[in-house]
C-alpha cells in the first residue's frame, strides 16, 4: 500500500551575521537513501532538505522543498505536515540546537566578539502535535564518540521524551571511519541492528502499519473497593518486580517504568496497571479497569480516575478471551532463556503485537516478545508468579 512519506536531510544554518554561520557537517547522504528506497517501492516522497544536501534522484513521486535556516526548517516542516499529511516521518536534518543573536551587517574581524549561545526549541517534540492525522515518526540521534550502551540510552532517552515511534541511532566517529553501524530503538526499549537503508525502510514500513486502538474512559473508582485485594496484590508485587529490576524505569529521572500485570474479574474482564505509571510506589489510580475489547470498532472500554490502560490490555484481553482458564498475565523486561520469541517486534497495544503473541501462549504459558521481555500466564498469580521467578 502506497504511503506519503516526509524525509528531512541536510543542516540548518545558524547566521551569525550577514555573511557567516554556524553549522554542522550533516550531508543528507543517508535521508537520500532512505528516500530512494521509499520511492523504489511506490510510495510518495516529500523530500525537505537543506540547500547543500544531497537529494535522492529524480522521480515523479518525489516532491523536493529547500530550507537554509533553524527558522525556515521549523516553519516549513509544520506547512508540510499540515498541507501533505505524511503518515511516515524520517526525521533526519541536522537541526541546530542552539542558537545566537545575529549581528546586522558583518562583524569586524580584528574584534574579540564572544559568542552567546541560547538552547533553541525542538522542533521534533511539536511534530505530533502538527498533524491532523496519526504519524509514524521517526527520530535520528547522531553521537560521537560514545560506547554503545551509552548512545542506545542517549537515542532511547531522546526517542521517548520527543514521542518518537523510533529511533536511528549512530556514531558520528564510526561514520566518519566508513564503519556506519545504525540502530533502531523502540519505545519499549528494544535495540535492532540493521544494516543499510532499504532494510531501514522495510523494518518501518512493517511496524508501522499495526492496528491500533482508542480507549474510552469512565471515570469512576467505585472498582477500587470492589477488587481491593487484588490491586493491593498488583501494587506489592510490581514494588517487588521494580526492586529486582524486572521492571526497570524508562530512564532516570523518568518517573515511569516499564512492565505490567494484569488479573482477570470477568469473562471479558480485567484490572490491568495504567500506562506510564511507575511500579515502584502504584497507587490504587495507577491500576484500571478494562470492562471490554470491542475488537471490530477497536475501542478498549474502561473503568478509572482518569488513566488509560497499559498498551498489554489489548494483548491481555486477547490471551483471556482466547485462553478462558487463565486469569493472570505478567509481564517483565527480563527474557526467558528456554522459551519461544514472537517473530516481529510490532508495536505494543496494536492487534498484530495481541495476536502473535496469544497464539504462541496458546503452545506454552510464557514467552519472550522479541526484543522486549517476557509475558508469563497462569490460572493463579501464584503460577504466573512462579513462571517469571525461574526465567
Amino acid at each position: 500500500m502506497s504511503k506519503t512519506v516526509l524525509i528531512t536531510s541536510g543542516a540548518t544554518k545558524i547566521y551569525i551575521d550577514d555573511i557567516r554561520y554556524i553549522s554542522n557537517f550533516s550531508t543528507g547522504s543517508f535521508p537520500s537513501k532512505i528516500a530512494s528506497a521509499c520511492l523504489s517501492h511506490g510510495h510518495r516522497v516529500i523530500y525537505f532538505h537543506a540547500k547543500s544536501a544531497q537529494k535522492p534522484h529524480t522521480h515523479q513521486n518525489l516532491l523536493t522543498i529547500e530550507f537554509e535556516t533553524y527558522d525556515d526548517y521549523a516553519q516549513g516542516l509544520q506547512q508540510c505536515i499540515q498541507k501533505h499529511c505524511p503518515s511516515i516521518i524520517f526525521l533526519g536534518a541536522a537541526v541546530s540546537d542552539f542558537g545566537v543573536k545575529k549581528h546586522t551587517g558583518k562583524l569586524r574581524s580584528n574584534e574579540d566578539r564572544p559568542l552567546h549561545l541560547q538552547k533553541l526549541p525542538k522542533v521534533i517534540k511539536s511534530i505530533k502535535t502538527w498533524s491532523q492525522q496519526p504519524v509514524f515518526q521517526v527520530g535520528f540521534k547522531l553521537s560521537s564518540r560514545l560506547q554503545k550502551e551509552s548512545m542506545i540510552e542517549t537515542a532511547y532517552t531522546s526517542g521517548v521524551k520527543n514521542r518518537s515511534d523510533l529511533t536511528l541511532a549512530n556514531d558520528y566517529h564510526d561514520i566518519k571511519h566508513n564503519k556506519r553501524i545504525s540502530y533502531l530503538i523502540t519505545p519499549e526499549k528494544g535495540v535492532i541492528s540493521i544494516k543499510g537503508p532499504q532494510a531501514i525502510v522495510d523494518f518501518v514500513m512493517k511496524r508501522s502499519q499495526g492496528t491500533y486502538f482508542k480507549t474510552q474512559i469512565t471515570h469512576t473508582t467505585d472498582y477500587q473497593k470492589t477488587y481491593e485485594k487484588e490491586i493491593k496484590k498488583i501494587q506489592t508485587s510490581c514494588a517487588s518486580y521494580y526492586k529486582k529490576g524486572y521492571m526497570p524505569d524508562y530512564y532516570t529521572g523518568a518517573g515511569k517504568s516499564h512492565g505490567s500485570i494484569s488479573l482477570r474479574t470477568g469473562k471479558e474482564s480485567f484490572l490491568i496497571t495504567a500506562r506510564k505509571s511507575h511500579k515502584k510506589n502504584l497507587t490504587a489510580n495507577d491500576i484500571v479497569h478494562v470492562k471490554s475489547i470491542n475488537w471490530t470498532k477497536r475501542i478498549i472500554h474502561v473503568e478509572s480516575h482518569d488513566a488509560k490502560a497499559s498498551h498489554n490490555a489489548t494483548l491481555t484481553g486477547a490471551v483471556f478471551q482466547k485462553l478462558p482458564d487463565m486469569h493472570a498475565l505478567i509481564h517483565t523486561h527480563t527474557f526467558s532463556d528456554d522459551a519461544p520469541y514472537t517473530s516481529f517486534p510490532f508495536t505494543p497495544g496494536t492487534r498484530e503485537y495481541a495476536f502473535e503473541a496469544a497464539t504462541l501462549l496458546k503452545q506454552k504459558p510464557i514467552i519472550n516478545l522479541i526484543h522486549h521481555g517476557l509475558i508469563a500466564i497462569g490460572k493463579t498469580f501464584d503460577e504466573a508468579h512462579a513462571y517469571v521467578t525461574r526465567s
